[in-house]
């Protein structure tokens, strides 16, 4: 199968609607109990932002992409929708390679401080 086929795309959008949901529903029972969150459900939680972001973008790419020339116009909402996914994806707090090397440092019990989360000013 192609990676660009329609079979493909398919698949993926179907695994990864789930997989968006489960980390939706862990994050809400964790931080709707109004209680501080344990390092391990922190780190998962986090990473699993920072990688729904991910898959939004993915997401939002597939429409754009079948939407061919016509979303380019900006008249088009396919166009808001995508500038918002990809500025909502740009938030230094979600970026992949950070929250990827923190939670590795994490894991792999390394001292000293973590990556920062936030943006230089």
């Amino acid at each position: 199968m192609a990676p660009d086929s329609d079979a493909a795309r398919s698949s993926e959008i179907n695994t990864e609607n789930p997989t968006a949901e489960e980390l939706v529903a862990r994050a809400r029972a964790l931080i709707g109990k109004g209680e501080h969150v344990p390092d391990d459900p922190r780190m998962s939680l986090t990473m699993a932002a920072s990688y729904a972001s991910l898959l939004a973008c993915k997401s939002i790419e597939r429409i754009f992409y079948a939407g061919g020339a016509g979303g380019l116009s900006l008249e088009q909402e396919i166009q808001r929708i995508f500038r918002n996914v990809q500025a909502g994806r740009a938030q230094f707090g979600l970026n992949w390679d950070v929250q990827g090397t923190n939670s590795g440092r994490w894991a792999l019990g390394v001292d000293g401080p973590a990556q920062e989360t936030t943006p230089p000013l």
